[in-house]
């Protein structure tokens, strides 16, 4: 570089710096072109991820109740999710929270009838705060 003029010295140097600044832009603004189309979440969280497990039992008896119908619902808004008891009286719902400010309520539903002893359809609510939480829920029979 001791043979390039000061003058060519420079022009070299303004014109590689504009080149890169340039490809900087261009790498940049595709990544935001992308991000646009595809929705790509800039704030994903892996660990807004809720488990809501329990079981569902008899109130007199303490016995497990299966086939009874259960379901996950945004605060009365909509159902996201339902599933049934399984033998043990079990169930389980992992989803991804929205919000950690977001609350859930779970609605059990006895919908075979006598086959296992009719019940009492219950509510409860629950906060996505505890990012895992075990709920036992009691039903009361049918008179």
């Amino acid at each position: 570089m001791k043979n390039i003029k000061l003058g060519k010295w420079i022009l070299y140097i303004r014109r590689n710096f504009q080149q890169r600044i340039l490809s900087f832009l261009g790498i940049t603004g595709s990544l935001f072109i992308f991000q646009a189309c595809y929705d790509t979440p800039q704030d994903f969280n892996p660990d807004t991820l809720i488990s809501f497990e329990g079981s569902v039992k008899s109130e007199d008896t303490r016995e497990s109740v299966s086939d009874i119908e259960v379901k996950l619902s945004l605060s009365n808004e909509y159902d996201l999710l339902s599933t049934h008891t399984d033998e043990n009286g079990r169930f389980i719902f992992d989803i991804i929270a929205e919000s950690p400010d977001d609350s859930y309520d779970i609605s059990i539903n006895d919908i075979d009838g006598e086959k296992n002893g009719s019940f009492r359809s219950s509510n409860k609510s629950l906060s996505a705060e505890n990012k895992s939480e075990n709920i036992t829920i009691l039903l009361k029979r049918k008179n």
